[in-house]
Parts: structure tokens; C-alpha cells; sequence
């Protein structure tokens, strides 16, 4: 029996040859949309967008060459001087938003975290070949997002963490390590989608709780994979600690300067994401508001790097 992967619409740019086939799920069965040796055309692409698609289907036969889609697009993002840093955020988008899901779907999967890391990797290629990126990912709207704001604060979480840890002159290894842990570290709100969307001050008590363990659940989701570093699991379940010891949802107080950065920049992103102030109002939020929560210093980073 043949098996039927998802892949986000995003993912199938139009007018490109595709060497895989495209199917479209119906109640009964899954209808072939596009064959190999066909492109998706600009109007059947806004045919499903206006049809609310969110997801299109491949066979799992054709994983490989769906992957290998997916790297020529990143390839060409990274090395292609005349592409619009809009059109770099869609390919940049599809191809992180396909690895956070296919992990969410399967989280032992050492495939699915590969490809994580491989995105994580392609972001801060991207970036160096167009500082046009951050702000361009920040505008960015793609209307097949299924879980908006998950997806939403993942990208956008995850190229300012890296874009900010270059900026520190961080580690190499390190660089990696928060931009695939900042992409990961919600995969365990995903089942309280609403929660986690809702703002802060209009939770009920219960709620909060919920809200507050969802860094470990995330955690959980990876722990005893041995090809998740401890690293990586130490910052995607301290991404809300703070160095005051009144994060969650352990308290602690004692994190590195990564995980500081990571927890930073998770915060901004929260305010702007969630709470949507306008960016320059949530770095004067961030000064005030979190003040001793972070060192100062990391602070005034944050905002001459915005």
C-alpha cells in the first residue's frame, strides 16, 4: 500500500519543473495533481490558495526527490545574487516549516532532525548572503500556515537567535545549536495550540500552568534520541529561563550565555508574534519589563543588532 507524505504548499514553487508527483487529498482517495516532468502553474497555485489548501501530498517513494527539490531551492537561495530577499524568505520559510512538522509528526526520527539541521544550516547561509533575510522573514505572510503563530515565531525565533549569536562571534557548532533548537523548541505546545497562541494576561490559571511547562514537553518529545545533542536539549528546555531564577519551568538561574541569548530573543519574539507590538515598542518593552531577567549588556545588543 502506498504511503502518502504531506508537504506544505509553500514548499512547491510554481513554474518548476518537478521530478516527483503532487497529489491532492480528497475524502476518498488521493488525486494526482501534478506528474514528474510538469511544473505547478501560477493559477492552479492560486486555485488552492483560494481553495484554502494548506497541504499537498507526495508518495513516499518520492521522499528523496522531494528533499532534493527542497536542497536545489535552498542551493539557489544561498547562491542566486539576483533572487529577491522576499522570494528567499518563501523558499527559506517552506523548507523550515516542512523540517518543524515532520518532526512534530515523528520526533524520533533521526531523518526528521536532520533535515531540521540542515535548515537551520541553510538560514545562516542565507543570511550571509543576504542581511535582507531577517527583515524580509519578519514581513513574511504565508497564507497555508496551518498553526500560524507556531510556525510564525519558530522562523522568525530562529533567524534572529542566529542571526544575533554571528553577531556575538559565537562558536560555529554553537551557531547550529541554537538555530535548530530555537526552530524545535515549541514542537511541545502543539497540542495546545490555543494556549500557547492566546496572550499571557488571558489565561486562566490552569492555562498558565499548561503554557509554562510546554519548554519541557518539548524537551520531552527529544530526550533519550542519541542524535539530539545535550546541548540542544538544554536550550530548547531553558529558552524561558531567565538569569532572576522567575522563569520556567524549572526557575533556574544559572544559564549560558547561549541559552541567555536564546531566552532573549524568545521573549522578543513572543511580544511581537503573540502580544503583535510593533517591533520598536517591544525592544522598549524588553528594557523595562525584563530588566535583571538578562544581562543588561545582552540587552543593548539585541537592540543595536534591530
Amino acid at each position: 500500500m502506498n504511503e502518502y507524505v504531506p508537504v506544505r504548499l509553500s514548499t512547491i514553487r510554481p513554474l518548476l519543473t518537478l521530478d516527483f508527483r503532487v497529489f491532492i487529498k480528497l475524502p476518498s482517495k488521493y488525486l494526482l495533481y501534478v506528474k514528474p516532468g510538469d511544473s505547478l502553474d501560477c493559477e492552479r497555485l492560486k486555485s488552492l490558495k483560494e481553495r484554502k489548501v494548506k497541504k499537498l501530498f507526495i508518495s513516499g517513494e518520492d521522499e528523496s526527490q522531494y528533499q532534493s527539490f527542497l536542497d536545489r531551492g535552498l542551493k539557489e537561495a544561498i547562491e542566486n545574487s539576483d533572487m529577491q530577499s522576499s522570494e528567499r524568505a518563501v523558499i527559506v520559510s517552506g523548507v523550515a516549516s516542512d523540517a518543524i512538522e515532520e518532526v512534530a509528526r515523528d520526533p524520533g526520527s533521526e531523518k526528521a532532525f536532520e533535515k531540521t539541521q540542515k535548515a537551520a544550516k541553510g538560514m545562516q547561509d542565507v543570511l550571509k548572503s543576504d542581511p535582507q533575510l531577517l527583515i524580509a522573514l519578519f514581513d513574511h505572510e504565508d497564507s497555508d500556515y496551518e498553526a500560524d503563530l507556531f510556525l510564525k515565531s519558530a522562523l522568525k525565533g530562529s533567524t534572529l537567535a542566529i542571526k544575533f549569536a554571528e553577531a556575538l562571534k559565537m562558536p560555529q557548532q554553537t551557531i547550529n545549536d541554537i538555530g535548530t533548537a530555537a526552530l524545535l523548541r515549541d514542537i511541545g505546545a502543539k497540542e495546545e495550540l490555543k494556549i500557547y497562541q492566546s496572550k499571557v494576561s488571558e489565561l486562566s490559571k490552569e492555562d498558565l500552568l499548561t503554557y509554562r511547562q510546554h519548554p519541557a514537553a518539548s524537551e520531552k518529545l527529544l530526550l533519550g534520541k542519541e542524535f539530539v545533542s545535550k546541548k540542544v536539549l538544554a536550550l530548547i528546555k531553558r529558552h524561558e529561563e531567565k538569569i532572576s531564577g522567575t522563569g520556567f519551568p524549572d526557575k533556574v538561574s544559572d544559564l549560558s550565555k547561549e541559552e541567555q541569548l536564546l531566552s532573549l530573543v524568545c521573549a522578543y519574539d513572543r511580544l511581537i508574534t503573540v502580544e503583535a507590538l510593533p517591533c520598536d515598542d517591544a525592544l522598549k518593552s524588553l528594557k523595562i519589563d525584563e530588566m535583571g531577567n538578562y544581562d543588561l549588556k545582552l540587552i543593548t545588543q539585541l537592540g543595536e543588532l534591530l
